[in-house]
């Protein structure tokens, strides 16, 4: 994850990215094989040692760290693994040094599912609704049962006053600023541009939280990949869809899996993975008119599922 983000960073400051298409094609082929078990393993493993996957991000710092700790965890929504190398040169640049590794989003790989494993720890629910009110909930519920009192939880969205309150121990960061820019990007030319200018501005809040005397982590709850049209969906295949989140740009979820066996059978064309009751797009396709391009997410590319999880 690391070698092959810094090099896409590169590729695309120089206007180079789709010559990297063909080896960023056969590397994802590669990281297809086998990724259920991988997954499985990752999302069921033991947090004490690393975080495998978003949701051992909060037992595994709640083992790390004693109540009185101050601990602050930032999530940038959507953000990619090369959009972090971006990042993590404008904090060295301010003398900010990072330990890096990588874990996987859970799967598909939307918000909705992904964001709530983190504040969750644990497996995420589909009838949850994404919303900052419920995220904050679950922030307080999982640190409460830890035994830190109410007024040592803090939790702040974008829009929120950045203001940090002298007893909070444990300190939620969200911003979904990055995530909007990639989604309002048509290629990744734009997208670094974005991601630079956005990178400047965030590392001030960085900072603050360390001068504050917090302990700093990073996370995401999936990437992004540019991604082709090829087709929209028909009005009878969204019918056998569950409900809320249960379609994206990436990814489909069904109440029947007979209906899911069938959409398979009938579109050997779509490169798609298949588990429990979701499809996910594997390659670089997604649910939009042919010839379209846009950068999205929700499928099973190596470049949504592998994020950083980074100890600053």
């Amino acid at each position: 994850a690391e070698s092959v983000a810094t090099v896409i960073a590169d590729a695309i400051r120089a206007g180079h990215y789709d010559a990297l298409v063909p080896q960023i094609k056969s590397i994802n082929e590669s990281f297809q094989n086998g990724l259920i078990s991988r997954y499985t393993g990752a999302i069921a493993s033991n947090h004490l040692l690393k975080a495998k996957a978003v949701n051992k991000v909060l037992p595994h710092i709640a083992a790390a760290y004693s109540n009185q700790d101050k601990v602050a965890l930032i999530v940038v929504d959507g953000m990619a693994y090369w959009q972090y190398v971006v990042l993590r040169e404008h904090l060295s640049k301010s003398g900010i040094s990072t330990q890096d590794s990588a874990i996987y989003s859970w799967l598909p790989s939307i918000t909705m599912l992904s964001r709530q494993a983190i504040f969750r720890g644990d497996s995420p629910l589909q009838d949850y609704k994404q919303n900052p009110g419920n995220e904050s909930k679950l922030w307080s519920e999982f640190w409460e049962e830890k035994g830190i009192i109410a007024a040592d939880i803090q939790y702040i969205y974008d829009g929120d006053d950045f203001d940090i309150f002298s007893t909070t121990k444990r300190l939620a960061l969200v911003t979904v600023e990055l995530d909007e820019k990639m989604h309002a990007s048509t290629d990744n030319s734009d997208l670094m541009a974005l991601t630079e200018n956005w990178a400047r501005r965030f590392v001030d809040k960085i900072a603050t939280l360390k001068n504050a005397g917090f302990v700093v982590y990073l996370t995401t709850d999936h990437g992004n990949l540019l991604s082709k049209g090829w087709r929209n969906l028909t009005s009878q295949e969204k019918t056998f869809l569950y409900k809320d989140g249960s379609r994206g740009t990436r990814h489909l979820i069904y109440e029947n899996l007979t209906e899911m066996k069938g959409f398979i059978a009938n579109n050997p064309e779509a490169e798609m993975i298949q588990h429990q009751n979701w499809l996910a797009f594997s390659g670089n396709q997604c649910f939009q008119k042919t010839g379209t391009d846009m950068i999205t997410h929700g499928g099973s590319h190596f470049l949504e599922v592998i994020v950083p999880f980074v100890k600053i």
